[in-house]
Protein backbone atom coordinates (compact mmCIF):
# COMPACT_ATOMS: atom_id res chain seq x y z
CA UNK A 1 0.00 0.00 0.00
CA UNK A 2 1.48 3.08 -1.29
CA UNK A 3 1.43 6.21 1.05
CA UNK A 4 -1.25 8.75 0.25
CA UNK A 5 -0.09 12.62 0.47
CA UNK A 6 -2.68 15.41 0.95
CA UNK A 7 -1.42 18.89 0.32
CA UNK A 8 -1.80 21.17 3.39
CA UNK A 9 -0.75 24.86 2.77
CA UNK A 10 0.27 27.36 5.67
CA UNK A 11 -2.77 28.48 7.30
CA UNK A 12 -5.05 25.70 6.75
CA UNK A 13 -6.83 24.19 9.52
CA UNK A 14 -6.75 19.91 9.83
CA UNK A 15 -8.55 17.45 12.13
CA UNK A 16 -6.03 15.29 13.42
CA UNK A 17 -7.45 12.48 15.91
CA UNK A 18 -5.00 12.71 18.71
CA UNK A 19 -3.99 16.16 19.20
CA UNK A 20 -7.29 17.46 18.18
CA UNK A 21 -8.26 20.83 15.74
CA UNK A 22 -4.71 22.51 14.22
CA UNK A 23 -2.97 24.81 12.15
CA UNK A 24 -0.58 24.31 9.60
CA UNK A 25 2.04 26.95 10.38
CA UNK A 26 4.75 25.76 7.92
CA UNK A 27 6.53 22.68 5.92
CA UNK A 28 9.70 21.96 8.25
CA UNK A 29 12.45 19.81 7.65
CA UNK A 30 13.20 17.35 10.45
CA UNK A 31 15.85 14.84 11.49
CA UNK A 32 13.97 11.85 13.46
CA UNK A 33 15.37 8.81 13.43
CA UNK A 34 18.43 9.50 11.38
CA UNK A 35 16.55 10.59 8.04
CA UNK A 36 16.22 14.00 7.10
CA UNK A 37 12.14 14.34 6.30
CA UNK A 38 9.21 16.74 5.21
CA UNK A 39 6.87 17.29 8.19
CA UNK A 40 4.02 19.77 8.76
CA UNK A 41 4.30 22.04 11.58
CA UNK A 42 1.24 21.88 13.45
CA UNK A 43 -0.12 24.33 16.31
CA UNK A 44 -3.42 24.51 18.43
CA UNK A 45 -3.51 26.32 21.74
CA UNK A 46 -2.32 23.17 23.73
CA UNK A 47 0.96 22.00 21.68
CA UNK A 48 2.66 21.52 18.43
CA UNK A 49 2.97 18.55 16.33
CA UNK A 50 4.50 17.17 13.39
CA UNK A 51 2.63 15.31 10.79
CA UNK A 52 5.58 13.61 8.20
CA UNK A 53 4.14 15.12 4.81
CA UNK A 54 4.23 11.54 3.01
CA UNK A 55 2.55 9.90 5.64
CA UNK A 56 -1.06 11.73 6.21
CA UNK A 57 -3.41 9.43 6.02
CA UNK A 58 -1.28 6.95 8.58
CA UNK A 59 -1.21 9.63 11.17
CA UNK A 60 -5.15 10.01 11.22
CA UNK A 61 -5.27 13.86 9.92
CA UNK A 62 -7.93 15.23 7.48
CA UNK A 63 -8.36 18.68 6.37
CA UNK A 64 -11.40 20.40 8.36
CA UNK A 65 -15.07 19.76 6.91
CA UNK A 66 -16.70 22.36 4.34
CA UNK A 67 -19.59 24.22 5.23
CA UNK A 68 -21.61 21.44 2.97
CA UNK A 69 -20.41 18.94 4.75
CA UNK A 70 -20.85 20.30 8.13
CA UNK A 71 -24.51 20.80 7.41
CA UNK A 72 -25.01 17.54 6.06
CA UNK A 73 -23.28 16.18 9.46
CA UNK A 74 -25.20 18.28 11.17
CA UNK A 75 -28.80 16.54 10.06
CA UNK A 76 -27.38 13.05 11.76
CA UNK A 77 -26.98 15.04 15.10
CA UNK A 78 -30.87 15.06 14.85
CA UNK A 79 -31.90 11.79 13.56
CA UNK A 80 -32.44 9.00 15.94
CA UNK A 81 -29.30 7.68 18.06
CA UNK A 82 -28.61 3.89 16.83
CA UNK A 83 -30.77 1.03 18.17
CA UNK A 84 -27.94 -0.68 19.85
CA UNK A 85 -26.18 1.90 21.24
CA UNK A 86 -26.92 -0.04 24.67
CA UNK A 87 -24.22 -3.05 23.27
CA UNK A 88 -20.93 -2.18 25.10
CA UNK A 89 -18.98 -4.30 22.38
CA UNK A 90 -20.51 -2.35 19.38
CA UNK A 91 -20.26 0.71 21.16
CA UNK A 92 -16.68 -0.02 21.48
CA UNK A 93 -16.14 -0.64 17.63
CA UNK A 94 -17.84 2.30 17.05
CA UNK A 95 -15.66 4.64 18.93
CA UNK A 96 -12.42 2.66 17.63
CA UNK A 97 -13.78 3.66 14.48
CA UNK A 98 -13.94 6.86 14.52
CA UNK A 99 -10.67 7.28 16.24
CA UNK A 100 -9.27 5.77 13.36
CA UNK A 101 -11.31 7.10 10.28
CA UNK A 102 -12.11 10.22 11.88
CA UNK A 103 -14.89 12.07 9.37
CA UNK A 104 -16.97 14.39 10.78
CA UNK A 105 -20.34 12.68 10.04
CA UNK A 106 -19.25 9.84 12.31
CA UNK A 107 -18.21 11.75 14.94
CA UNK A 108 -21.56 13.86 15.04
CA UNK A 109 -23.38 10.13 14.89
CA UNK A 110 -21.29 9.16 18.10
CA UNK A 111 -21.84 12.65 19.97
CA UNK A 112 -25.58 11.62 19.27
CA UNK A 113 -25.24 8.27 20.43
CA UNK A 114 -23.66 8.87 23.67
CA UNK A 115 -25.51 12.05 24.75
CA UNK A 116 -28.75 9.51 24.50
CA UNK A 117 -26.92 6.86 26.70
CA UNK A 118 -26.00 9.67 29.00
CA UNK A 119 -30.03 10.30 29.34
CA UNK A 120 -30.14 6.78 30.10
CA UNK A 121 -27.68 5.73 32.16
CA UNK A 122 -24.58 6.79 33.70
CA UNK A 123 -21.51 6.65 31.07
CA UNK A 124 -18.46 4.45 31.69
CA UNK A 125 -15.37 6.14 32.21
CA UNK A 126 -13.72 5.35 28.79
CA UNK A 127 -17.66 6.28 26.97
CA UNK A 128 -17.43 9.43 29.01
CA UNK A 129 -13.93 10.28 27.82
CA UNK A 130 -14.61 9.34 24.11
CA UNK A 131 -17.88 11.60 24.60
CA UNK A 132 -15.81 14.44 25.90
CA UNK A 133 -13.25 13.95 23.47
CA UNK A 134 -15.17 14.03 20.08
CA UNK A 135 -17.61 16.96 21.94
CA UNK A 136 -14.71 19.16 21.91
CA UNK A 137 -13.48 18.29 18.45
CA UNK A 138 -16.85 18.45 17.12
CA UNK A 139 -17.39 21.93 18.41
CA UNK A 140 -13.91 23.07 17.57
CA UNK A 141 -14.29 22.13 14.02
CA UNK A 142 -17.88 23.74 13.57
CA UNK A 143 -16.23 27.01 14.80
CA UNK A 144 -13.93 27.40 12.21
CA UNK A 145 -15.85 25.71 9.70
CA UNK A 146 -19.09 28.25 10.61
CA UNK A 147 -16.89 31.34 11.10
CA UNK A 148 -18.54 31.19 14.91
CA UNK A 149 -17.61 31.28 18.51
CA UNK A 150 -17.39 27.33 20.44
CA UNK A 151 -19.65 29.35 22.81
CA UNK A 152 -22.07 29.53 19.65
CA UNK A 153 -21.41 26.44 18.40
CA UNK A 154 -22.01 24.58 21.76
CA UNK A 155 -25.75 25.87 22.17
CA UNK A 156 -26.08 25.14 18.45
CA UNK A 157 -25.26 21.53 19.40
CA UNK A 158 -27.31 21.96 22.20
CA UNK A 159 -30.09 22.62 20.64
CA UNK A 160 -29.79 19.67 17.79
CA UNK A 161 -29.17 17.61 20.94
CA UNK A 162 -32.05 18.51 22.96
CA UNK A 163 -34.54 19.21 20.47
CA UNK A 164 -34.30 15.21 19.48
CA UNK A 165 -35.93 14.31 22.39
CA UNK A 166 -38.88 12.75 20.36
CA UNK A 167 -36.16 10.13 19.42
CA UNK A 168 -34.40 9.45 22.86
CA UNK A 169 -34.61 5.33 24.01
CA UNK A 170 -37.12 4.25 26.24
CA UNK A 171 -35.55 1.86 29.21
CA UNK A 172 -35.91 -1.40 27.45
CA UNK A 173 -33.59 0.07 24.33
CA UNK A 174 -36.12 0.30 21.81
CA UNK A 175 -37.23 3.99 19.48
CA UNK A 176 -39.74 6.01 20.93
CA UNK A 177 -41.01 8.42 18.18
CA UNK A 178 -43.26 11.07 19.27
CA UNK A 179 -44.80 14.07 17.32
Amino acid sequence: MTAKKRAFSSGDWIVHLTHGLGRVRRMEKKALGGKKKKYFRVENKNCVFWVPVDQTEECRVRPVASRYQLRKAIKTLKEPPREDIFNPKQRQEWIKEARSNGSLTMICELVRDLYSLQDEKSLGENDRRSFDFFKKLLLQEWSICADMTIEDAKDRLQECLVNDQAHMFKSDGSSESSN
